[in-house]
């Protein structure tokens, strides 16, 4: 499905601030087009909530100023850039989101994989001895985290792990999958399978400390 948009005569004077104005138009309509074609109907809704508080603010908000600082260096924009900007870094976190899910497994699934009831995934979840993540009005399981020869089924060292670490299930599932400075560039995931459960726990006590 394609939408077309038609973007407003750029406001500013001399050809460099029209140039702008036409490149962020530009990557507006793209992240949007990519969004409308890959995204759930939640993912949706939150986007155009973001869209809205975006352009009603005339600031950037604050969790995403560094980035922008970060993206522009330092050079203030619009406020249709900043929306720009911020379209741009939500496409991203989509995108990171839907990697993240890609081969999860259902809670019907997880029980026949387990041998268990179909509630038991749901429990485990609520316990920290299993990991799931809202998508779409359903659980899904990362499948990484089982082991046919882990105890319950998951990688050993996991319950504790997720115990350990105080963050969303998105956050949790991200942070499994990325190099760690505390495990010396090991991501958790790869650490635990090595049998460095406690190095694992250590760090992950670090996520939101003070």
């Amino acid at each position: 499905m394609t939408f077309r948009i038609s973007a407003p005569a750029p406001t500013a004077k001399g050809a460099a601030a029209k140039a702008r104005h036409k490149k962020a138009a530009s990557r507006t309509v793209e992240a949007l087009q990519h969004l409308l074609e890959q995204s759930s109907a939640e993912d949706l809704e939150a986007v155009s909530s973001r869209i809205e508080r975006a352009l009603e603010s005339p600031e950037v908000p604050e969790k995403h100023r560094e980035l922008v600082t970060d993206l522009t260096g330092g050079r203030e924009h619009g406020r249709q850039e900043r929306s720009a900007l911020e379209m741009a870094t939500l496409a991203r976190s989509f995108k990171r989101r839907r990697e993240l899910l890609e081969g999860s497994l259902t809670a019907s699934q997880v029980a026949d994989l387990l041998g268990t009831t179909r509630q038991t995934p749901h429990d485990r979840v609520k316990v920290d001895t299993l990991l799931a993540i809202l998508d779409r009005g359903a659980w899904r399981f990362p499948a990484w985290q089982f082991d046919p020869g882990g105890p319950d089924g998951v990688v050993e060292g996991l319950p504790e792990a997720l115990q350990s670490l105080h963050a969303s299930p998105l956050a949790k599932a991200s942070w499994f999958m990325r190099p760690n400075v505390y495990l010396e560039g090991e991501t958790p995931l790869e650490a635990l399978r090595r049998g460095r459960i406690q190095a694992v726990r250590s760090a992950a006590a670090t996520v939101g400390a003070s």
